[in-house]
């Protein structure tokens, strides 16, 4: 994964990313959301496409539990997060 200058890493473990909320609060920790943050998928693309100036690098380790628990939710994540590369050049995920 290409790291650019100032980034914020993310880092989340599978075990303890269980939901969407679980996923938000790692998010939060790392990037402090604003109050107004719908803690849904539209508010999250929002946020991270045109909010968000810092480049982001999300490295999910152990995903597998996590898509296990989360089901459709994992897939729709997964999706937004692959429409947001297309989007924007400093924002890198990757599956472990």
């Amino acid at each position: 994964m290409k790291k650019p200058q100032n980034s914020i890493d993310l880092a989340l473990q599978g075990e303890e990313i269980r939901s969407l909320e679980d996923f938000y609060q790692a998010l939060d920790r790392r990037v402090s959301l604003p109050e107004y943050f719908g803690r849904n998928l539209d508010a999250l693309w929002d946020f991270l496409s045109t909010d968000l100036s810092t480049p982001l690098n999300i490295r999910w380790l152990h995903s597998e539990i996590s898509q296990f628990y989360m089901g459709d939710q994992f897939r729709k994540l997964v999706d937004l997060f692959e429409q947001l590369k297309h989007n924007r050049d400093d924002f890198h995920f990757l599956l472990e």
